[in-house]
């Protein structure tokens, strides 16, 4: 007679082996897909919104830089300096600044105009005129036409004479 087949099982150790590499086999697709899912989610947001901080004509701008030197040095040389009031909650879309000499007086009867860039949207860049406030000697203001809150750039270019000031500022939009 024929004895009964016997059910051959695996040894024990061997079953731990197998789920450790299927273990391993997870984690390493898990690594992978996670990897693959931050680069996608990057790419997309940087396809979405692509930054506009760079010049269209770089070489023209390049080529003026000695220019913007000079016209620096003759910035520095009024001892005129700009300084931003805070900006106003209540009014989003109002700039105001003070203009003092190198002593602390104000700075009266300049002419000026002030170029708004936004670095995240050139869309809402601007270039306002900067009027003296009356009965405040020294003091600045200028309107944004679409103001929006957050981060900008102010170009600030003021006269007087033959004397001319140009600063720039960081300046937040309530």
């Amino acid at each position: 007679m024929i004895p009964p087949a016997q059910e051959v099982r695996p040894a024990a150790g061997a079953a731990s082996v197998r789920r450790r590499w299927d273990g391993m086999v997870a984690l390493i697709v898990g690594v992978f897909a996670l990897v693959i899912g931050v680069n996608g989610t990057m790419l997309w947001f940087t396809l979405r919104h692509p930054p506009q901080l760079v010049s269209a004509s770089y070489y023209e701008d390049a080529r003026g830089f000695s220019r913007e030197m000079d016209a620096g040095r003759a910035s520095l040389a009024t001892g005129w300096h700009v300084q931003p009031g805070p900006p106003d909650a209540a009014q989003p879309g109002r700039v105001v600044m003070s203009v003092v000499d190198a002593s602390g007086r104000p700075v009266t009867g300049l002419v000026g105009r002030l170029r708004a860039y936004r670095p995240s949207d050139a869309a809402l860049d601007q270039e306002l005129p900067l009027r003296e406030t009356s009965g405040a000697p020294g003091r600045y203001e200028a309107r944004f036409r679409d103001p929006r809150a957050g981060h900008w750039t102010l170009f600030v270019s003021l006269e007087r004479g033959g004397a001319h000031l140009q600063q720039e500022i960081a300046w937040s939009a309530p």
